[in-house]
């Protein structure tokens, strides 16, 4: 089995995809990933995708959205964790111990497809080949070169 590493790199260095539209850090393909999702809607019927298309599109940066957000919780649930930690192991005899840190996790949105950028790059090319795609679209699309 491929480590996530090894599927980045296979994903980035594949001649095959077109990806000079898509950001490198996370935070980034977040933002571009929701600037995509809520003005694809707009050109499905123009550029010929359909509503499972754009709802699969939404749903997978709801995904991401709750990925990243879920990574920097678990990141502060840690770090106050290990403040409870030591204060239980080395505060001074008789200090209150307050209520140990807890980490909330809501319900991440249903999807069943991983490979979310893999798929959204076919779905660049198709809207790129399209005969009604336009430079005005794929900048507001955030795919234009």
């Amino acid at each position: 089995m491929k480590t996530t590493t090894e599927h980045v790199t296979n994903f980035l260095q594949s001649p095959s995809l077109e990806k000079d539209y898509l950001p490198i850090n996370d935070e980034e393909r977040l933002a571009w990933l929701g600037n995509f999702s809520s003005k694809i809607g707009k050109y499905s019927l123009q550029l010929g995708l359909s509503e499972a298309e754009i709802s699969a599109i939404v749903l997978w940066h709801g995904m991401l959205k709750y990925i990243l957000e879920l990574i920097d919780e678990t990141e502060f649930f840690s770090q106050d964790l290990i403040t409870f930690k030591e204060h239980i192991m080395f505060a001074p005899v008789g200090s209150v111990q307050g209520p140990m840190p807890f980490l909330p996790i809501a319900t991440p949105p249903s999807i069943n497809t991983a490979g979310i950028f893999t798929l959204i790059n076919a779905i660049v090319k198709r809207i790129k080949s399209n005969k009604n795609y336009s430079e005005t679209i794929g900048i507001e699309l955030g795919i234009a070169r």
